[in-house]
């Protein structure tokens, strides 16, 4: 068996497991940009839907409180 490599098919077969590797890379950055995108967008919108809820809770509270009754709506930690 000959043990001599030929380097030019060593540099081409290298350049071709580059290559692939690097688009692979590529495509794992694209797609964790998406997912990040993704989760910014959804935490934002349940951020916006937390507000609004703290904002119905509050008036709840403050039309209690106006009319003279204790409030009965109970919030997280409230016992």
């Amino acid at each position: 068996m000959n043990s001599e490599i030929d380097v030019n098919i060593l540099v081409s077969i290298y350049n071709e497991k580059i290559n692939s590797l690097s688009s692979s890379n590529v495509l794992l950055e694209a797609r964790l940009k998406s997912i990040v995108q993704e989760f910014a967008k959804e935490k934002n919108t349940l951020l916006m839907a937390n507000l609004e809820l703290q904002k119905e809770l509050d008036l709840l509270k403050n039309s209690d409180k106006s009319n003279g009754k204790e409030s009965k709506v109970k919030t997280l930690g409230e016992e």
